[in-house]
């Protein structure tokens, strides 16, 4: 539990150190990801 917990915070940080330009790519790119599910969804 303690261990999965301190991941969790490191994960976050990594996060949290990327620039801010950074973070919108990550952020756009899960959203694409999930569009393209979606419309693999619809297609298939």
């Amino acid at each position: 539990m303690y261990i999965e917990k301190s991941s969790l915070y490191q994960d976050s940080s990594i996060i949290a150190s990327f620039p801010s330009k950074d973070k919108i790519c990550l952020i756009l790119t899960a959203k694409l990801g999930n569009i393209f599910a979606y419309l693999s969804k619809i297609f298939y």
